[in-house]
């Protein structure tokens, strides 16, 4: 079994998530400050097994590094170049991770960011637990990643991207996955967002 914790940026609507199964630990999205989820894994007794971003954020500053430095967990991402002389591993589309009972499956979803990364999450031994979809910007509650956002030449390749990502990738998956984003209301990274936290991709594909 895995849980799920919510970890929203005041101002920003912005969402990080805390994956945990038995006593490890996955994060994707953190934000600057850290000490928040390094005191959930000290009051919890868990070992961060990786940190995640989704993609490259323009609209605040990520502590993935600043996690995975003060942790000594992986840093996983599929934006870092080795130019950056940043420490991580480069994300291939369908790389699977383990933490605890839970499978992580990286999902290449350019549409919002050419570089951008989903991540799927299953029960290894429990099928009847319900799957979830950690979107980051290329799915919200309501609405979709814009396309437009680094100018547009690229909004010529990535709005096609986009396409292909919902109906080929995203829609693949089952209709009952809960879909958590990397935004809620009152982000510009969209235009639409809905305020409830949550949702599942059969509805939002319905609506």
């Amino acid at each position: 079994m895995f849980t799920v914790e919510t970890i929203t940026t005041p101002g920003l609507a912005q969402h990080s998530y805390l994956i945990t199964s038995g006593q490890e630990a996955f994060i994707i999205d953190p934000r600057r400050d850290i000490e928040i989820y390094l005191e959930r894994l000290s009051s919890q007794g868990l070992t961060l097994k990786g940190v995640a971003e989704t993609h490259a954020h323009a609209d605040f500053v990520a502590g993935t590094r600043a996690l995975s430095e003060a942790t000594g967990a992986p840093l996983y991402s599929g934006s870092l170049s080795p130019e950056a002389g940043v420490p991580h591993v480069h994300l291939e589309d369908g790389q699977v991770l383990l933490v605890g009972d839970a499978e992580i499956v990286a999902l290449h979803t350019p549409g919002h960011t050419p570089d951008h990364f989903a991540y799927y999450v299953t029960d290894r031994h429990d099928p009847s637990q319900t799957p979830a979809l950690f979107s980051g910007d290329v799915m919200f509650v309501g609405d979709l990643g814009r396309p437009e956002l680094l100018g547009g030449a690229m909004a010529q390749e990535l709005a096609p991207a986009l396409y292909d990502t919902m109906w080929t990738k995203i829609r693949a998956l089952p209709g009952h996955t809960i879909l958590y984003p990397g935004h809620g209301a009152g982000s510009l990274c969209g235009k639409n967002l809905s305020s409830k936290p949550t949702s599942t991709l059969d509805e939002e594909f319905a609506t």
